[in-house]
């Protein structure tokens, strides 16, 4: 490898009349042009400092040797600098000595990231070193940069990392905050690689926690003057603030009086509780606290300077049926070390409803009544102040559903929200772990649309399964592709995440982020006993083959009636499960059906003639309704374990019939206490139920 040294002038500038700069002599490699070690090569060159002649040796151990830095040139009075190189001999091969590595950061500003999940944050890191060039890395060494700049980062804490062409090493931790600085978690659940579930069930709670900080702390020492107190720099003015004091006393025998101070709550590393103002003198604080150590980190609450302090949470939220936006918002104080948690369910169950207007011809229909989307700003308010807002970039999401204890993920939904790349599929929202179909009969499958799915061009794909759930080789569904962008969603300003809103409904599975139902009205045949569904989309890279993707889990479903030769009398039910989407069942045993009259209002008559007189009193109305009792036998303990939860289920319909429009339902309402099962054999079921129907029209006087 050849080497050739060359004047470089870095950082050149001009101020009037006069150019400024710092030469150095640079080595490169004659076959490449790139930047090489100098491996102790001698330079020997020549100054002409305004007419005077220097001429000097130096040994480059490393890229480069700085040689002078001041004026260049001044045109007005003709004064000059110049150099030039005499002569060079290359090193001997021997490295630079690491030891001499002058390797340093300088510092490392960051910006923080503007809402939690935003990803927005960056990172600048700068350094200095005699062996340039410099590369940079914030993941633990795993990667190296020659840019200095990281965009897109979370908060949180860091070390950033540099290196020399010398083989120096050397880090710094760095911090990036979060803007607002109090929204210190949600109800979104980190699943790495950049998926975020942020749905919720609604009957949940759904928490935001803040953290009060008024004020950063600068540093804590040891108060000399007061003694046994700490003496706190604070970023503020503490005008305002009052310190304990000595007051004359105007009662007899007491000549004075103490003042007490006002009560500020510290957080540092080393000092932690509220304390009594002692003294205050410009931004400082002596606090009636006891000294163990210094301290320069952490924040201080002041209510005397922020009274009233509360925070305020803002929904946004599009209506359902109206289409248009609307807010709620919730007033929290915090407690006393300035924390405050805030449980949105509440609110949040009043923006989905057990209601239903699909018409069951839609391969997919979104459930706009039992899923919803919103979005949360936030603020700090206190007497006096006008409130700035911080809005959450990404929208949140919940369903009708109530999670139960030990579910993964808490009242969090990630394990049914669908993400690509081969991610962990999604289950379905089934409270069977087998639901059943009949043909001939109205039934969808509920998933979660995630905002991760749009523009994925995702399809179905069914599976049909014999007696023993072996695939039929010889009969098959088509795929079904589903997703077809109908601009029926509102976008985010940053054009990438979406908000459930009213829309119009397309042919074909569409793109709506929510709770969708997958329309099951398939023809199978007669040897087709279970059959699978999975959601999945395929990615063709540039160069190589088609790839596919599962998006869900498959799910199995078992078809009803296979093998039976009667089916008398069904009664089909449906209702919205605990997992919140609409769940099915047929009874094809015989039902009991009563008409119960209650409630008789008897009025007494008048009697004047008591031998003419048909009757004393007349009962005058009366309350009428059936009941139905519903048996089924020879039920699994999946059919069981599903059907129970339709003894919690806030809407239970019984299904009339077709019409032209759709499909027709009537309310009918379970009886929990009647809800039998009893194991009549080996992992064999049977099941009653009474439901009460809709009331008798009775006559009444």
């Amino acid at each position: 490898m050849a080497l050739y040294p060359l004047i470089t002038i870095l950082d050149p500038g001009t101020v009037g009349t006069q150019s400024f700069g710092q030469v150095q002599i640079s080595v490169y490699d004659s076959s490449t042009g790139l930047p090489a070690n100098g491996n102790n090569m001698v330079v020997n060159y020549t100054q002409n400092l305004n007419g005077t002649i220097t001429i000097s040796n130096v040994t480059i151990s490393g890229l480069s040797y700085p040689i002078y830095t001041g004026l260049l040139r001044d045109t007005a009075t003709g004064y000059y600098t110049s150099f030039n190189i005499n002569s060079y001999v290359e090193g001997g091969g021997i490295p630079p000595d690491p030891a001499a590595d002058d390797l340093t950061i300088v510092n490392v500003i960051t910006t923080p990231e503007t809402a939690i999940g935003s990803d927005d944050g960056t990172v600048t890191i700068t350094a200095t070193s005699s062996f340039p060039a410099i590369q940079y890395s914030i993941d633990g060494q795993l990667t190296w940069h020659d840019s200095n700049v990281f965009t897109g980062q979370l908060s949180g804490q860091g070390t950033a990392w540099a290196r020399d062409t010398n083989g120096g090493i050397t880090f710094r931790p760095y911090t990036v905050g979060l803007i607002g600085n109090i929204l210190v978690s949600d109800p979104t659940v980190d699943l790495g690689n950049g998926n975020l579930s942020k749905w919720n069930a609604a009957f949940n709670p759904i928490w935001f926690k803040y953290q009060r900080k008024d004020f950063e702390v600068i540093s804590v020492a040891f108060d000399f003057v007061d003694g046994f107190a700490i003496y706190v720099v604070v970023n503020a003015d503490l005008t305002g603030v009052k310190g304990r004091s000595v007051l004359p006393s105007t009662v007899p025998g007491q000549p004075t009086i103490t003042s007490y101070g006002d009560m500020v709550y510290i957080n540092t590393a080393k000092y932690v509780g509220t304390y009594e103002v002692l003294a205050v003198s410009g931004s400082t604080l002596t606090l009636n606290a006891q000294y163990t150590t210094d301290d320069t980190t952490g924040f201080i609450n002041i209510n005397s300077l922020r009274p009233g302090y509360k925070v305020q949470t803002q929904i946004t939220y599009v209506d359902p049926l109206t289409g248009q936006f609307g807010t709620i918002t919730s007033n929290n104080y915090p407690f006393p070390d300035g924390h405050t948690n805030v449980d949105l369910s509440s609110f949040l169950k009043s923006l989905v409803q057990a209601k239903d207007f699909s018409r069951y011809d839609l391969i997919n229909y979104r459930d706009m009544q039992l899923s919803a989307s919103y979005q949360v700003q936030y603020a700090e308010v206190w007497n006096g102040n006008n409130p700035q807002w911080t809005t959450v970039a990404r929208p949140y999401y919940v369903t009708y559903t109530a999670r139960q204890l030990q579910q993964i993920g808490g009242g969090n939904m990630q394990e049914f929200v669908p993400y690509p790349l081969g991610f962990q599929p999604a289950k379905w929202i089934c409270d069977f772990d087998m639901p059943v179909y009949s043909e001939g009969f109205p039934f969808d499958l509920g998933f979660i649309f995630s905002e991760y799915m749009v523009g994925l061009a995702a399809y179905y794909v069914v599976t049909l399964l014999d007696i023993n759930k072996q695939p039929l080789t010889d009969q098959s569904i088509p795929d079904g592709f589903l997703l077809n962008e109908d601009g029926s969603y509102i976008l985010n300003q940053d054009g990438s995440k979406f908000i459930i809103a009213k829309g119009s409904l397309g042919s074909g599975l569409v793109e709506h982020v929510g709770l969708n139902r997958l329309l099951v009205n398939f023809s199978l045949p007669a040897d087709c006993w279970y059959f699978t569904v999975q959601i999945k989309y395929d990615i063709t890279p540039p160069s190589g083959s088609l790839t596919t993707y599962p998006l869900t889990q498959p799910i199995t479903v078992r078809v009803a009636d296979r093998g039976a030769t009667t089916d008398e009398r069904p009664v089909y039910v449906r209702w919205v499960g605990l997992m919140g989407s609409w769940q099915y069942f047929k009874f094809v045993y015989n039902q009991v059906v009563t008409l119960d009259v209650t409630n008789p209002v008897l009025m007494k008559n008048f009697i004047v003639d008591w031998s003419s007189e048909d009757t004393i009193t007349d009962i005058i109305s009366k309350n009428a309704g059936k009941k139905m009792t519903v048996y089924a036998e020879n039920m699994t303990i999946n059919d069981i374990n599903g059907i129970e939860s339709i003894r919690y289920s806030p809407k239970c319909q019984i299904w009339i019939g077709a019409i032209v429009s759709g499909q027709q339902w009537q309310t009918i309402i379970p009886d929990s206490g009647t809800f039998t099962t009893n194991e009549t054999f080996i992992d064999a079921y049977s099941f009653s139920m009474t439901f009460s129907l809709p009331d008798k029209n009775v006559q009444y006087q």
